[in-house]
């Protein structure tokens, strides 16, 4: 959660310095990437180098153990955290 306010505080700051116009554009391109991106979910549009799977393996340089474990579920929690937290949180309120 953190990691988002610092992103939303430090990307407000630097961005109210640009002009209107910037952010009015900025807001345009972002727009459409979105749009981009719906059109290649929906399959409307199709482009091979967003349809190749790439893989990374791991196994030759991290075999199974305990430190390896501790690592991955360290960065799965630090990725998690932010998203379930306030999901979890309203859940929990309803419960009660």
């Amino acid at each position: 959660m953190a990691c988002f306010s610092v992103l939303g505080v430090l990307l407000s700051t630097v961005l109210a310095k640009a002009s209107y116009g910037v952010q009015l554009w900025l807001s345009r391109v972002a727009g459409l990437v979105i749009i981009f991106f719906a059109f290649q979910t929906l399959g409307l549009l199709k482009l091979d180098f967003l349809e190749r799977e790439y893989r990374l393996d791991l196994s030759r340089f991290f075999g199974p153990g305990f430190l390896n474990s501790f690592v991955f579920g360290a960065a799965f929690a630090v990725g998690w955290t932010p998203c379930v937290g306030p999901i979890l949180g309203s859940l929990l309120a309803l419960a009660v």
